[in-house]
């Protein structure tokens, strides 16, 4: 695959049109229709790495359907910061597809999370991410279905800088998103009640 690092992308209908494989790393996508969109490649499968990039005032800041995984990134004022989606191309290659998001920061965008045409087939995983937007998903199939919204509590620094990494902190502009007020009574840093 392609590598594209410390570049700015800006203002353009796709920041980057990608059928999968390759690395993006240091880059800004700055008033983009879609900072990033990806469809499904030919087989083999290859993977989209997408680390330590800024996605700002974008319409959509990462449009994913393909093995993808986001790591560091900062989605921030986007009216969508991730849309998932998957119906036209359910499975690539005779497995369905999944991707990674961890440790990014998502905040002040309209909408965090849209799945938009998932099928339950797929997986879309996110642990270790900081929310921080008015709506932080859009549907069922984001709350129930193929997203996965943390992983086996594991020690580790986690994205707030505390000592355990399990899954997200869900926050929102007013304060009163379901981590910023949760009770932890037994202080293992995750909240007593899923939010």
């Amino acid at each position: 695959g392609h590598t594209i690092k410390n570049c700015i992308i800006k203002n353009w209908d796709r920041g980057i049109w990608g059928t999968g494989g390759g690395n993006v790393t240091n880059s800004t996508f700055f008033n983009n229709t879609y900072g990033i969109m990806t469809a499904p490649a030919c087989c083999p499968i290859a993977t989209m790495n997408v680390y330590n990039n800024s996605f700002e005032f974008n319409s959509v800041g990462i449009s994913n359907c393909v093995y993808f995984n986001a790591y560091g990134n900062n989605l921030r004022n986007n009216t969508v910061a991730i849309r998932l989606w998957d119906i036209e191309f359910p499975y690539t290659c005779g497995s369905p597809m999944s991707a990674n998001y961890s440790r990014n920061k998502i905040t002040y965008n309209t909408r965090a999370i849209d799945c938009h045409f998932v099928t339950l087939s797929s997986s879309f995983y996110f642990w270790d991410n900081f929310f921080n937007n008015s709506e932080n998903t859009h549907n069922d199939l984001c709350t129930y279905g193929a997203a996965k919204w943390n992983r086996t509590k594991t020690l580790g620094t986690n994205i707030m800088g505390g000592s355990v990494i399990c899954g997200n902190y869900w926050g929102q502009p007013n304060d009163l998103g379901g981590s910023d007020a949760c009770v932890d009574a037994n202080l293992d840093q995750i909240c007593d009640t899923s939010v």
